[in-house]
């Protein structure tokens, strides 16, 4: 049994550490071309940030990537999104080409070194922040600390800060596989990991345009009935944050929507577009 649960523990840390370890010199963005910014922050006098930007137009589409991901994750949609739009995808430090930093990997600072990234880079707004997994979280933090920025925000597959306790309430085993390989994931990775526990939802975002996109449910059956039922519940519930939500399920898609089904996130960006153009008209009929 013993050993059965160490097979199981090395499975996960592979499919785990394979998820961290980048695969940029193999993706689309990579042909497309990087650029290094340098700002300081923490105790480093120069920091260098890998960023890729590409398109023109009214909005800026920026895109904020998983715990352990990379900017590559976002290969299928960086041209589509291009079509209409500016948009830019980055590394955070540690990851890839961008340096390590001393500064602490909160989500205000996150989203305070993304704000610098996009100054430096000539990227402005108004800003589409689209957030994978753990990438919503800080995307969400952007949102509440500079509101007036902000355009529109589309969380895919972000876990709710509540999820992991009401599993632990419910008896859901399994939610946290990240947990039991802690120790074994890069520092980068591990620093921002714990960082995450202390993640909070705004109370509120008012009625900046919400689009929550969740993986279809029956992809997931490996895990248990009780735990789909709940991450589509505390899904849905992250559209309570704004006034002018909406949630989408994909329909053939696992945890990599923006992969599986780049269409479904084209959507989300381009509803956000429509939401801000009707709010535009309501003000000038005022």
């Amino acid at each position: 049994m013993k050993y059965l649960k160490t097979i199981v523990l090395l499975s996960i840390l592979t499919i785990f550490l394979s998820s961290c370890s980048s695969t940029f010199s193999h993706s689309k963005l990579a042909f497309l071309g990087t650029n290094l910014a340098t700002f300081s922050s923490g105790t480093e006098m120069k920091n260098y940030i890998s960023f890729s930007s590409l398109g023109e137009g009214n909005y800026t589409v920026v895109l904020e990537n998983d715990l352990g991901e990379e900017m590559d994750s976002w290969d299928e949609v960086f041209e589509l999104i291009a079509q209409n739009s500016k948009v830019l995808a980055y590394n955070r430090p540690g990851y890839s080409d961008s340096t390590p930093t001393s500064s602490p990997r909160t989500p205000l600072q996150i989203a305070n070194d993304l704000r610098k990234l996009l100054i430096i880079s000539n990227n402005h707004p108004p800003y589409i922040l689209v957030g994978h997994g753990l990438g919503g979280n800080y995307m969400l933090t952007y949102a509440e600390q500079y509101p007036q920025e902000v355009a529109g925000i589309v969380l895919i597959e972000t876990p709710h800060p509540d999820f992991l306790g009401l599993c632990d309430e419910a008896g859901i085993k399994g939610c946290d596989p990240v947990a039991a390989i802690v120790d074994k994931i890069p520092n980068h990775v591990r620093i921002e990991y714990k960082e995450s526990k202390e993640i909070f939802l705004p109370e509120d975002i008012s009625d900046i345009p919400l689009v929550v996109v969740s993986k279809t449910p029956t992809i997931a059956l490996s895990k248990s009935k009780k735990y789909r039922t709940l991450w589509i519940q505390t899904q849905r519930d992250l559209t309570s944050m704004s006034t002018n939500s909406q949630h989408i399920i994909a329909t053939h898609a696992g945890k990599y929507v923006q992969h599986d089904e780049p269409d479904t996130i084209i959507k989300a960006i381009d509803w956000i577009k429509s939401q801000t153009k009707k709010i535009t008209k309501e003000e000038e009929l005022l």
